[in-house]
C-alpha cells in the first residue's frame, strides 16, 4: 500500500494542505500543486514550478518521502514559478516540387495523399498539410502508378511490377511484392481495384495479379501487337480494356472479353472514370482529337460526340460522384465542368473557368468535392474552392 504525508504549500501569502504519495517525485508534485494553485498560460514563455524549503529548491527527482526528512514539523514548502523564454520552433524548410516530366498522379489512402510520378520515383504529396514530403516512397524510376486504398502499384522500367502498402501504425510504406514480366515486355497501363490487378503492355498482353502478394492469375495474349492503351475497373469485376481500335471488356479470371466493340483508332485517350448505376458500373471514357466521350458498359459501346470546347487541349479528367460533375483540364490552364447525367445519355457543359495561365498537366478532386487541384508543367501544385469557381 502507497503511504501518503500531508504537506504545507504555501503561495501568494496563503497556505494549503497538500496530501501527496510519499514515492512521487517532487518535481511532479511541484507541477500538480502549481497547476492547481496558480495556473498559468503564456505563449512566449516557458512555465514551470519549483517547491522549494527556505527559499532553497528542493531536487525535482527527489521523492516526497525522502525529502521530508528534512522539514520540521508544520513548516511550509514554498510554491515558486519559474519563466523562462521559449524558443521559438525551427520552421521547416519547404519542401521543393520534384524535378522532371510528371508522368501521372493518383490519390492514395482515401484522398490524404497525392501520388505523383517521375523519374524521380513515386513522392506524396499531404493534402491535409498542403505540401510535399521529404522523401519519396518509391526512389526508382516509375513509368507509371495506381492505388487503391492502402496498396500502391507501381511500373518499372524492364517490364518491372513492383506493389507498396501503408502500414499505419509505422506510418509509412513498405514494399509488399514484386513481379517482372517475361521477357521484359514494356507496362502502358495498369489497374487496381481492393482485390485485383490488372497489367497491360505494349504487345497486347493482358496480366492478372491477386493481391496483396501479386500472385499471378492468369495471363492472356488477346490480340498480339495491340497496344493496350488503357485499363479502367468499372466494378470489383470488370475491368474494360482500350486498344488501337477496339474497347473490351473483361471478367477477371475469363478467357474471353465479355464484350467487344470497335472504338476510333486515331483518338488519343485522357483518361476514364467509373459512373455508378443501379445494376453495374460505367466506364465514362474522355478522347481527344477531336474531343468525344465514350460511355462503356457489359450491355454496350457508346460514343458521343460533341464539339471542340475552347482553344486548349483536354489533356486531364477527374469525377466526383456526389455532384455527378465531369471535370476536364485543359493544356492552355482552364478547366471545364460538364454534368452527367442518365448513364449512357450526352453530357452537358456546365461552366469554363480559368486555373492558371500555364500549361496544366492534371487536374484531380478532392474526396468531399470541395477542391480542385491543379498540377501545372513545374510540378506545382494549386488548390481552387470549386465554390468561388461557381461565383465568377
Amino acid at each position: 500500500m502507497v503511504r501518503r504525508i500531508l504537506l504545507r504549500v504555501a503561495h501568494a501569502g496563503k497556505e494549503r494542505l497538500v496530501e501527496a504519495p510519499t514515492d512521487v517525485s517532487v518535481g511532479r508534485l511541484a507541477e500538480i500543486v502549481g497547476r492547481a494553485f496558480a495556473p498559468m498560460e503564456a505563449l512566449e514563455e516557458t512555465v514551470r514550478y519549483e517547491l522549494c524549503l527556505s527559499g532553497v529548491p528542493l531536487a525535482a527527482n527527489e521523492r516526497v518521502g525522502r525529502a521530508c526528512v528534512s522539514i520540521q514539523p508544520g513548516q511550509a514548502l514554498q510554491l515558486r514559478i519559474v519563466r523562462e523564454r521559449a524558443e521559438p520552433a525551427a520552421a521547416e524548410a519547404p519542401v521543393e516540387p520534384p524535378k522532371g516530366v510528371l508522368r501521372n498522379v493518383t490519390w492514395a489512402l482515401s484522398g490524404r495523399m497525392l501520388a505523383a510520378v517521375g523519374e524521380w520515383g513515386v513522392q506524396m504529396w499531404d493534402a491535409e498539410a498542403q505540401r510535399w514530403q521529404p522523401k519519396p516512397v518509391v526512389s526508382l524510376p516509375v513509368l507509371r502508378a495506381v492505388a487503391e486504398e492502402r496498396f500502391l502499384l507501381c511500373a518499372l522500367r524492364r517490364g518491372g511490377v513492383a506493389l507498396w502498402e501503408f502500414d499505419d501504425t509505422e506510418r509509412r510504406w513498405n514494399g509488399r511484392a514484386t513481379y517482372r514480366l517475361p521477357e521484359a515486355r514494356p507496362i502502358t497501363s495498369l489497374a487496381l481495384n481492393p482485390i485485383s490487378a490488372v497489367v497491360g503492355t505494349e504487345f497486347g498482353d493482358l496480366y492478372w495479379f491477386a493481391l496483396p502478394d501479386l500472385q499471378l492469375d492468369n495471363e492472356l495474349q488477346p490480340k498480339p501487337n495491340a497496344p493496350v492503351r488503357l485499363l479502367h475497373w468499372i466494378d470489383a469485376q470488370h475491368c474494360v480494356k482500350l486498344s488501337a481500335g477496339s474497347v473490351e471488356v473483361w471478367r477477371s479470371g475469363e478467357l474471353k472479353p465479355t464484350l467487344e466493340a470497335q472504338a476510333a483508332s486515331s483518338r488519343a485517350v485522357v483518361g476514364a472514370v467509373t459512373v455508378s448505376a443501379v445494376d453495374t458500373g460505367w466506364g465514362l471514357l474522355l478522347f481527344t482529337e477531336p474531343m468525344c466521350w465514350m460511355w462503356v458498359s457489359l450491355s454496350g459501346v457508346r460514343p458521343i460526340a460533341t464539339e471542340q470546347s475552347g482553344l486548349g487541349e483536354p489533356v486531364s479528367l477527374a469525377y466526383g460522384a456526389r455532384s455527378r460533375t465531369a471535370w476536364v483540364g485543359f493544356a492552355d490552364g482552364a478547366v471545364e465542368a460538364w454534368q452527367v447525367g442518365d448513364v449512357g445519355q450526352p453530357l452537358e457543359q456546365r461552366a469554363r473557368h480559368t486555373l492558371c495561365d500555364v500549361p496544366l498537366r492534371h487536374v484531380l478532386l478532392s474526396q468531399d468535392e470541395r477542391w480542385l487541384v491543379s498540377i501545372d508543367q513545374h510540378n506545382q501544385i494549386r488548390l481552387h474552392s470549386i465554390q468561388d469557381l461557381r461565383q465568377q
